[in-house]
């Protein structure tokens, strides 16, 4: 009986860890992705000094969100986001042309996002609720 005790008590805290990871990651995309959108509209107004600051936050909140997200997921889906937020940040004279890399980082962010997710539906209807 102690057996099957302890089997259960690993089961479950394997598909509870498996949970709270799938959240955190879903979260903090979503968090990415509104700073990214931010900067999209930042760019649109050329407001040069607002564009510069959203930057910095949104890599700011990259390095967080990487450090935890690289237990949970690939290291290659990890690397593609940081080279474009790495470019974002380091574009200030042509802003136009970020716009595209932009939209990209978006996608693949939401393509993240979602592909780590065993039931996206659920998950997305509680998320788009509560936040």
């Amino acid at each position: 009986m102690t057996r099957v005790k302890i089997s259960i008590a690993i089961i479950l805290s394997i598909i509870i860890t498996g949970l709270f990871s799938e959240m955190y990651i879903y979260r903090n995309c979503g968090k990415i992705i509104s700073t990214a959108e931010k900067i999209s509209h930042s760019v649109n107004d050329n407001s040069a000094y607002d564009t510069a600051e959203l930057c910095t936050e949104m890599q700011t909140e990259w390095r967080k969100f990487e450090k935890t997200a690289s237990m949970f997921t690939e290291q290659t889906k990890l690397s593609e986001i940081k080279r474009m937020i790495a470019v974002i940040s380091a574009t200030d004279d042509n802003q136009a042309d970020i716009q595209p890399l932009i939209s990209e980082l978006i996608c693949t962010l939401d393509t993240l996002r979602y592909s780590v997710m065993t039931c996206p539906v659920i998950f997305s209807e509680f998320f788009s609720k509560n936040a």
